[in-house]
């Protein structure tokens, strides 16, 4: 019998074992990234369908505390209601998580947004800075330069994945003329769009990359990589006859001063299709004398 109650409590013990391994392994297993960032996802998304932005503020890292109160993000809320469906997890990073999801407006055609988290210490947050970016929307509409270059600062603090606030602080440098920051912020916004989804419409992406081209060009001598800038713009989804235009003509003149009078040539013959301006066209007959073309 003393054998038989020893063999059970060997039994017991294992089996007390088995079960906190498994209790632990479980607990490690939620705080996975990939299994915890969904789940808080869900519950941030779930406050703000609820109207609870008390709790949604709650998921808010530090940084957005320090720039955007409770009330100021409770002001900010519209009462559009809306549903969500079909969280996943659109990349992922050491300490970063962006989450995709499916919104329904009434009235509208789905569509696609997006969440993002950041591991802050031991906590994973959403780093978020709409109610600033409004802000800095509104001081450059209005004019305020310096107010506006302070919020988008601020939000880049907030949220350094954000290509619309690095692009608003690419065109407060290139309008400061401090080449080497405009270089750097519309480079870094332009970057970030291609990874992470933004506001950024194809008009504002062709603006970043005339400021990185006009910058490359005039202020730093960089022609080669303003030439990239130019291709770049070109590549674009539906950019009007106009605008190409003006590229070929810049992108031209770049050819001809650095003894490329071939594509330069093709330029202006490109460019004569689509230019209609008569200065453009007053240009074009004048790089063709300039390089021996037939008129």
């Amino acid at each position: 019998m003393a054998a038989l109650r020893r063999a059970l409590n060997i039994l017991a013990a294992l089996a007390g074992v088995a079960g906190a391994s498994y209790g632990i392994w479980h607990w490690r297993e939620r705080l996975r990234p990939e299994i915890l960032v969904p789940e808080l996802g869900a519950e941030y998304l779930d406050a703000l369908r609820a109207r609870d932005e008390s709790r949604a503020y709650g998921m808010f890292s530090a940084a957005v505390r320090k720039y955007c109160t409770e009330a100021e993000f409770q002001a900010s809320r519209d009462a559009t209601s809306w549903t969500w469906s079909n969280l996943r997890i659109a990349r992922q990073e050491p300490g970063v998580v962006l989450l995709a999801y499916d919104l329904q407006i009434p009235g509208l055609p789905p569509r696609t947004d997006h969440l993002l988290f950041v591991l802050e210490g031991k906590r994973w947050t959403h780093p978020y800075n709409g109610t600033l970016m409004r802000q800095v929307e509104d001081a450059f509409k209005k004019n305020n330069s310096d107010k506006g270059l302070s919020l988008a600062q601020a939000a880049v603090t907030v949220n350094p994945r954000d290509a619309m606030a690095w692009g608003y602080l690419c065109e407060a440098a290139y309008y400061r003329k401090s080449p080497a920051d405009a270089e750097l912020r519309c480079a870094k916004a332009l970057e970030l769009a291609q990874t992470y989804p933004s506001n950024l419409s194809p008009k504002s992406l062709y603006h970043l990359h005339a400021i990185l081209a006009d910058t490359y060009r005039h202020a730093l001598g960089k022609r080669s990589l303003a030439l990239d800038q130019f291709a770049q713009m070109l590549a674009l989804p539906r950019i009007s006859p106009a605008d190409q235009c003006q590229i070929l003509m810049a992108r031209s003149q770049i050819y001809s001063e650095i003894s490329r009078p071939g594509e330069a040539l093709a330029d202006i013959e490109r460019g004569a299709q689509l230019c209609a301006d008569p200065q453009d066209l007053a240009y074009i007959q004048q790089l063709r004398r300039t390089l021996h073309a037939p008129q």
